[in-house]
């Protein structure tokens, strides 16, 4: 059983990872109004330079300090594990990294190649994430199927990503001392439906 949850688990990789070959510049499928996100990558002190639509310098910040961009609200934000994501959208400046808020359509633009950031797609993203948990519109099931059984979990059970395949994200979870794999939807319409969960 293993040998063949390990079998298909490897096929479901190599078709994701043909999938996405697709970058963020080669167009993504939209999620979450974005074609994926950036993620710091720089140190805790470096100033992170924003520009305006023009290219012209605005302003900069810090990790630990987003006073100069308040209205533009990193995706998922924790400074103690240098933790700072931002929805990207298509750019009509070719040197610029176009940055959209998570609650409106504030932007700004980075200057690519400054090195403070990494792009990755959604999937990426997802597959990043310390752990998932199911909420009202998405539940854990057997198969990678929204009618397959669904597996007996409490609310605040939590399962590592394994793998995605389309719509549908392979887990692991912890039941009674002993590791099983189940499959949630993660996204629908264009929308994550499962608690992306980014620290232990």
């Amino acid at each position: 059983m293993k040998k063949n949850i390990l079998i298909y688990s490897l096929l479901l990789f190599l078709q994701c990872r043909n999938d996405n070959l697709n970058s963020i510049n080669g167009g993504q499928s939209i999620v979450e109004s974005s074609i994926g996100l950036i993620h710091f990558k720089g140190d805790i002190k470096d100033a992170i330079d924003f520009y305006d639509a023009n290219s012209k310098k605005r302003g900069s910040f810090f990790l630990y300090d987003l006073t100069n961009i308040k209205k533009v609200i990193p995706y998922a934000y924790n400074a103690e594990y240098r933790l700072l994501a931002f929805k990207i959208i298509p750019s009509e400046l070719p040197d610029m990294i176009k940055v959209l808020s998570s609650t409106s359509e504030d932007v700004l633009y980075l200057k690519k190649g400054e090195n403070h950031f990494v792009p990755k797609s959604w999937e990426e993203h997802v597959m990043s994430v310390f752990a998932v948990r199911a909420t009202s519109e998405s539940r854990f099931h057997i198969k990678a199927s929204a009618y397959s059984t669904v597996v007996a979990l409490t609310n605040e059970q939590v399962a590592m990503p394994l793998n995605i395949h389309g719509e549908w994200l392979m887990v692991e979870y912890e039941k009674e001392n002993t590791t099983h794999s189940a499959w949630i939807r993660w996204k629908k319409n264009g929308k994550i439906i499962i608690d992306l969960i980014y620290v232990s």
